[in-house]
Parts: structure tokens; C-alpha cells; sequence
């Protein structure tokens, strides 16, 4: 059986099947649900059928687990990448998320707002990147992004999430500022008013 032997060999979709099986195999208690869950992780990082892994003796299961212990390892290599090949096309990033349109700010806070930035990945990579010749409608393109080794393309969605998350801070903080100073502008014209009405000007 062969599986996955780093980041580097996990696709975006496997990652976002395997992360809350994973989670839940660290807190788990019971043995046997322990065990289950590790057949799950093992059947995705094969690219196999549970069955295929419980088909194996427990001293087969153990030696792979321990295989597995870079699963821990929270920091995935790769840097940023602005470029990206897929397919025979190539994708650029948004320089800065403060250069998103406003398609990509639409898009980008939906997928935020959902609430889990992991299930939405493949969503915020095809916000983020787009096809220097041509385009390719939303759907197609997250569904090609599932397909890439998630070590690529984990620190840019990180990345710009964090980035996203502070403009979003600002651009609302200076919302809230235009506003009250409208609120300001419009409390001075209404004492205005009042006074040329009580003083008959």
C-alpha cells in the first residue's frame, strides 16, 4: 500500500477530507474509534477504500502510523507562489489583497463568511488566482485548485486570508469613521436649521 510520504503528496482535496478526522483521532480516547479513525487517514493518504486498510494486520497499521508522524509537522515548506502551472495554464495571484476587485472582495469575504477556512480553500484559490490567458468560471477553477498538492498552495491562502482579514479591519474602520462624521455633518446641519428657525432667519 502505498501512501503519502509528505505534504507534498497530498492534494488540497485530501487535506480538507483528512484535517477533522485527524484532529479527532489526536483527542480520541477509545482505542477502537482511535484506531477507525486512522483507518480513515490512511485511506485517504492511499488513495484507497477503508476496507483495503482494516484488511491489514494491526502491526501493518501500527508501522504506517508511525510513518504518518509528519502529519505534526504544522509548517509546510513551500513559500508563496505568485505563479502557478496547472494543467498547461498559468495562473497569477492578485499582487496584495488590496488589489482585489470587486468580484474578488464579493467572493473572498463569502467564502471567509462560511465560516471554515479549510473546506473553502479551493474556493479562496480560485479568488486569488486566475489564468493569464482566458479565464475559466469559478467552479472549474476551485475545482482544478482540489487537485494541487496543498504544500503549493497552503501559504498563499494563508496568507492572504491574514492580509484579506486586516483590510477588511481597515476598510470597515474607515466606514465607521466616514460615518460618524456624517452622522456629525448631519447633527450640525439639523442644529443649524433649528436655530435659523427659532431665531426667524
Amino acid at each position: 500500500m502505498k501512501v503519502a510520504k509528505g505534504w507534498h503528496q497530498v492534494s488540497v482535496a485530501q487535506f480538507q477530507e483528512l484535517l477533522p478526522i485527524y484532529k479527532k483521532a489526536l483527542d480520541e480516547q477509545d482505542s477502537a474509534k482511535w484506531l477507525n479513525h486512522w483507518a480513515n487517514i490512511i485511506a485517504i493518504l492511499a488513495d484507497c477504500q477503508t476496507e483495503e486498510v482494516e484488511a491489514l494486520d494491526l502491526g501493518q497499521v501500527n508501522k504506517i502510523i508511525k510513518s504518518l508522524s509528519w502529519l505534526n509537522d504544522k509548517h509546510l515548506p513551500h513559500p508563496k507562489r505568485k505563479w502557478l502551472l496547472v494543467k498547461g495554464r498559468l495562473y497569477r495571484a492578485t499582487d496584495d489583497a488590496k488589489k482585489f476587485n470587486t468580484a474578488q472582495y464579493v467572493e473572498y469575504k463569502t467564502f471567509i463568511g462560511r465560516g471554515n477556512l479549510i473546506s473553502e480553500m479551493h474556493y479562496l484559490l480560485a479568488t486569488i488566482y486566475h489564468p493569464v490567458w482566458g479565464d475559466k468560471p469559478h467552479d472549474e477553477k476551485a475545482a482544478i485548485f482540489r487537485q494541487l498538492p496543498v504544500s503549493k498552495v497552503y501559504p498563499m491562502v494563508f496568507f492572504y486570508t491574514n492580509e484579506f482579514r486586516n483590510s477588511i479591519k481597515r476598510i470597515e474602520e474607515y466606514g465607521i469613521r466616514l460615518m460618524k462624521e456624517e452622522l456629525e455633518k448631519a447633527d450640525e446641519a439639523l442644529m443649524l436649521t433649528l436655530r435659523d428657525i427659532v431665531t426667524g432667519k
